[in-house]
């Protein structure tokens, strides 16, 4: 009925084809199920190139109607972990694609990050091109503190590892990207710090910088709806075991991080 009200008679019938509202609603709040069920429009067909421009026209004015209702309120916050994966995924993509512009948007959203979730003794991190000069550790100050969201008149809260792995994960996308050095040893930036505040004795990475208010630290070895730490971690020295002259030093850690995550295999002891 929506629909009919906005579009004309013949775009209406077509485009109740092909967002697919011909099979009657096809969603329905799990947590609100006396409500009834609705539609969430999707491309059920891929209409034929010569009617691309149809589908414009008609989506454009379903979503001027859309406009008119309570439009949500906006989510501000930042989250380190979830920056980071979209910048990786814009340094991948550009790599792959050879598209220059995305390595900037990469690039752009790296420094951003770097800005408003990093705390560096002694100084900030570089900004502009600057050119590599003597050892990766000395380009780079050391990183006192991370956050985990940020967000004006929100108290800003430690991040966790799943946050450090992932910015090391998408700062060697960069150096694989661009070939430039310096991302690398941002890289091993983040890499230290974790080592310092999330490792532990026995070699395990645990998910939060101390324990919690019942004494304990969380560690996971399965991915959620994000990528997990401990995995990412062991990703992102991979990477940087591959190149670079603390490449051994990442091997090895990378050994201990793989033994850590090993289940150990009881086997029933055999009759004599």
């Amino acid at each position: 009925e929506e629909m009919r009200a906005v579009l004309a008679p013949d775009d209406a019938a077509w485009a109740q084809r092909v967002f697919g509202l011909d099979d009657g609603a096809n969603f329905q709040d799990p947590h609100h199920r006396n409500t009834p069920a609705t539609n969430v429009l999707f491309l059920a067909e891929i209409p034929a190139q010569i009617e691309w421009p149809r589908l414009d026209r008609v989506s454009d004015q379903l979503l001027q109607a859309r406009a008119l209702r309570k439009q949500p309120r906006t989510d501000f916050k930042a989250i380190l972990g979830w920056n980071a994966l979209a910048i990786r995924a814009f340094a991948q993509a550009g790599r792959a694609l050879g598209d220059a512009d995305l390595v900037a948007q990469a690039i752009r959203s790296f420094e951003a990050a770097i800005g408003c979730f990093l705390e560096f003794d002694g100084g900030q991190w570089f900004h502009g091109h600057d050119e590599l000069h003597g050892h990766e550790r000395d380009f780079v100050p050391t990183l006192s503190r991370a956050w985990r969201v940020r967000r004006e008149g929100l108290a800003p809260y430690a991040a966790q590892l799943e946050d450090v792995a992932t910015l090391a994960h998408a700062a060697t996308a960069l150096h694989a990207a661009t070939g430039e050095a310096r991302y690398g040893a941002v890289a091993w930036s983040m890499v230290d710090f974790a080592v310092r505040i999330h490792l532990d004795a026995d070699g395990r990475w645990c998910e939060r910088p101390g324990v919690d208010e019942w004494g304990l630290r969380g560690r996971g070895l399965q991915d959620g709806a994000v990528p997990g730490g401990a995995g990412t971690m062991a990703l992102a020295l991979a990477a940087l075991a591959t190149t670079g002259p603390r490449a051994a030093q990442a091997q090895a850690l990378l050994a201990r991080t793989l033994a850590a995550a090993t289940p150990v295999v009881l086997e029933a002891p055999t009759e004599a």
